[in-house]
């Protein structure tokens, strides 16, 4: 009898964690047409399993042993495909058998637990090396229940051109315990998020870690949306971003680059659109669907439960067309993953504080005023956290795409702050579901009230200031001014300025940099 070959997606392997509380799908390649068995068996944990193995060859009642068996027919080129009932979380490690005419494929230290995706730009894939989690390693270390599944941060394999349709390849593709070895080069707000995560439900932790740095929106959904989306096609057509089947994986053309040059010649002084400043940095990884190609479509169908985000920065310049980009993003990712009734849930960041043009100091604040609206928008149950108010810190010293502005090193509380939403959005704790959010504002004669929504305990400010900072009012004859402002009974505050009688406008860190901004929820 031959050797019969059995052909699964690269992240089905020894060390894997499946979200629990759900079905996962299993599925793959081998003999056509051939009676398939699939067991499963549950192992104490830090127990010999050859010993137990010899003692449990069926279900008991202790929850140990063979726990679930299956027999499916592979169809007539071999595909099989089926679904792990919902099982609980556990650090007990599981071991998975198919078998095929007495011959077998196992997948050893299986777990269940919650898993999430971490997706991004720069600032979620910056490495722990590189973050303020580099002096704080021995703490992250002693989690021995958190696995990471890295793969090649640009989704090639060496020597390989980026696919024009989705592809099943994962390049690179493993699962990573966090030891010694492992953890400087894991994404640090991802390991932030996840070492809070396991620590506090008890139960392990994955993240698949597919972000990858300078990719645009639109290079991470699909074509099917971008084919049917006049604005988001247009978008990046003017973008000269946009590549089909007869140029696909090529550079700039001539007609391109001559473009650039003509237009830039032409261009008013004080000409905000910096469309064409895009061209200059065409990479193939920003062709339409590149990424969704190799780092999304590659994953569809695994159960998660939730995904973090920290993207944009690409995409600074055009905050209208990332509202639509966004919403189409998010409908993508709940139909490619598979969740439970109202997931997955998405939690995502604000931009870092950094001049993204040189044309418009109110670009950033545009941007993250845009993430803050399009919470209510999204097709995921989202959360939003800010970042404005953290350290700038970053590397001056070394030569390395981390080491810039764009990148503040202070990643530990991203990741914090991404938790505490988790636990008021997705585990129903008594914890903000998002970012503080204007719930209904008052004025009364010359004073505006303001109530929150998302403030946890209430509001507060940091340990030794007096007064509430980064508020600004305005009214039509005077543009926006330094604000007075008070707390009222932690859920509201109280805005004026002695000298505007009747103001009609406010605003709160609607700047670029907003390090004086102090209000917490």
């Amino acid at each position: 009898m031959g050797e019969i070959g059995f052909k699964l997606p690269a992240y089905f392997q020894d060390d894997m964690i499946l979200q629990q509380g759900v079905t996962n799908r299993i599925f793959g390649l081998t003999k056509a047409n051939a009676e398939l068995m699939i067991t499963l068996e549950r192992f104490p944990a830090n127990q010999n399993k050859k010993n137990h193995q010899k003692k449990s060859k069926k279900k008991n009642k202790n929850n140990f042993g063979l726990i679930y068996t299956n027999k499916i027919l592979t169809n007539t080129k071999g595909f099989f495909d089926f679904y792990l009932p919902a099982f609980e979380a556990s650090k007990d490690p599981y071991q998975m058998t198919l078998t095929v005419e007495n011959q077998s494929c196992i997948f050893k230290d299986i777990y269940f637990g919650e898993v999430w995706l971490a997706l991004g730009e720069s600032n979620m894939t910056m490495p722990v090396k590189y973050s303020d989690l580099a002096g704080k390693l021995k703490s992250y270390l002693q989690f021995s229940d958190l696995r990471f599944f890295s793969m090649q941060r640009n989704g090639l394999s060496e020597q390989n051109d980026y696919s024009y349709k989705p592809t099943a390849k994962i390049a690179a593709g493993k699962w990573l315990r966090v030891n010694k070895d492992t953890v400087s080069d894991l994404s640090a707000i991802a390991l932030a998020f996840a070492a809070r995560l396991t620590k506090n439900l008890n139960v392990p932790v994955a993240i698949y870690d597919l972000g990858c740095p300078d990719t645009m929106l639109h290079s991470w959904l699909s074509r099917d949306i971008i084919e049917s989306n006049v604005k988001i096609k247009e978008h990046i057509e003017k973008i000269n971003h946009y590549r089909d089947e007869s140029n696909w994986n090529q550079g700039l053309s001539d007609s391109e680059i001559n473009l650039r040059l003509s237009s830039l010649a032409n261009l008013p002084e004080d000409y905000l659109d910096q469309s064409f400043n895009q061209i200059s940095k065409f990479n193939k990884k920003n062709q339409p669907a590149a990424m969704y190609n190799h780092k999304i479509a590659p994953f569809t169908g695994i159960s998660i439960r939730g995904i973090l985000l920290a993207h944009g920065e690409s995409d600074a310049q055009y905050p209208q067309y990332y509202l639509e980009a966004f919403k189409k993003f998010t409908e993508l990712l709940k139909e490619s993953f598979h969740s439970f009734k109202r997931g997955p849930y998405l939690i995502y960041s604000q931009l870092a504080p950094f001049y993204y043009t040189n044309r418009d100091d109110k670009l950033l604040p545009y941007f993250n005023e845009m993430l803050t609206v399009a919470r209510r928008q999204l097709a995921l149950p989202a959360g939003m956290t800010t970042v404005y108010d953290l350290p700038l810190d970053y590397i001056k010293d070394e030569k390395h795409q981390y080491a810039n502005p764009l990148n503040p090193i202070a990643k530990e509380t991203i990741g914090d702050r991404m938790y505490e939403l988790a636990k008021g959005l997705v585990y129903q704790a008594n914890s903000p579901k998002s970012a503080p959010e204007v719930k209904y504002a008052e004025w009364i004669e010359n004073k505006l009230i303001l109530s929150f929504a998302h403030v946890g305990e209430g509001l507060d400010i940091p340990k030794g200031d007096l007064t509430l900072k980064g508020f600004y009012i305005s009214s039509e004859n005077t543009p926006y001014v330094t604000a007075s402002a008070n707390k009222l009974y932690g859920i509201r505050t109280l805005i004026w300025h002695d000298e505007i009688k009747k103001p009609n406008s406010c605003a709160y860190a609607f700047s670029t940099f907003n390090q004086s901004a102090n209000l917490k929820g």
